[in-house]
Order: C-alpha cells, then sequence, then structure tokens
C-alpha cells in the first residue's frame, strides 16, 4: 500500500499483519514526518506475543486457514520487534497492549507513548487485566475508548469507563481525565 506523501495520521494494522519490510516502510515515512500520529495495535494478546516469539498458536493457524503463508516470526515479543523497527516511541497511539510485561510497561511509559484500553473487548475475549494493570501502575498515559462491533457487544463508551473502573479500582476523577 502507499503511504500518504503528507504528514497525516496513519494506522497501519498490527506487527502480526503487516510485513517486517512493510513496517520499515512505516519507520521510514515516520521519520520523514515526524510529527504525524500513528496508531497501531500492540500486544493485544497473549497469542498475539506466542506468535511473534515462537510462529505457533492461533494466529499461525488462521494463516493455515486462510490458505496464505504465515508472517515470518522475528522470535521475539512485540514491544521489542516494534522497538528495533524504531516504531516504538512518541507519537505512537498504541491501541490495546494488553499483553504486556512491567519492564513493556516502563519501556511504553519512557517512550511517551499513549495507549488507548478497550475495556469492553477485553471483557469480550476474555483478555486478564494485568498488562494494562501494569500500564497504569508505571502511569502510562491510559485513553479509554471502546473497539468495533467485532469486539464488543455495545459501543457505549459510559459502560467502558464502568469496566474500567471496576477491572483496575481506578478513581472517577482518573476515568474521567482519561
Amino acid at each position: 500500500a502507499a503511504l500518504p506523501h503528507a504528514s497525516c495520521p496513519i494506522s497501519p494494522h498490527a506487527v502480526y499483519s503487516l510485513s517486517d519490510d512493510n513496517l520499515a516502510r512505516v519507520s521510514d515515512w515516520w521519520n520523514r514526518h515526524p510529527h504525524a500520529p500513528v496508531s497501531m495495535h500492540v500486544a493485544e494478546s497473549k497469542e498475539e506475543n506466542r506468535y511473534m516469539r515462537q510462529a505457533s498458536g492461533p494466529f499461525r493457524e488462521f494463516y493455515a486457514k486462510l490458505g496464505i503463508p504465515p508472517r515470518p516470526c522475528p522470535r521475539r515479543r512485540v514491544i521489542d520487534h516494534l522497538d528495533r523497527l524504531r516504531i516504538l516511541r512518541a507519537g505512537l497511539l498504541a491501541v490495546h497492549a494488553n499483553d504486556t510485561t512491567l519492564a513493556e510497561a516502563r519501556r511504553i511509559r519512557q517512550r511517551n507513548i499513549a495507549v488507548a484500553v478497550c475495556p469492553g473487548s477485553m471483557d469480550y475475549f476474555g483478555f486478564s487485566p494485568l498488562g494494562v494493570g501494569r500500564l497504569i501502575s508505571e502511569n502510562v498515559e491510559i485513553i479509554f475508548g471502546t473497539d468495533s462491533m467485532a469486539s464488543n457487544t455495545r459501543l457505549d463508551l459510559l459502560d467502558e469507563l464502568r469496566l474500567a473502573a471496576r477491572a483496575w479500582k481506578l478513581a472517577p476523577r482518573s476515568i474521567i481525565e482519561s
């Protein structure tokens, strides 16, 4: 796909759905347009990190079911891979980031990366709140939102905020400020 010639927001989907060549093109484009916002699904699930580290699990099975060759496996977690590709940097809006370690949460905060968290999607898929809890404990800027109907039964931002308050025992003020 062609990248825009101007500095404008872009949203490459996710590491697992893009080749390293395309991710490198995104990184090069971003170097030429350093003030352009970039939004990307990052470390959404344990299965995504498993695929990126071991080339196994449901993501590999999904590629096989579609009859397409699997994406080459970099043998590292998503956060590490994005870092090596120079995409893990200020200006990135990391969407989801449900499966993050404490060290990754610290790196996200140090890089001044905001994370869009969708509690309804987490609930829908049964994702653990621990990764996002690590982000919160490290004072990462969290933006609560709602995902699509593909991963949520309702598109109700207030419901998302109620889910966040329950999942992470957040004060009403911090929920509203997010």
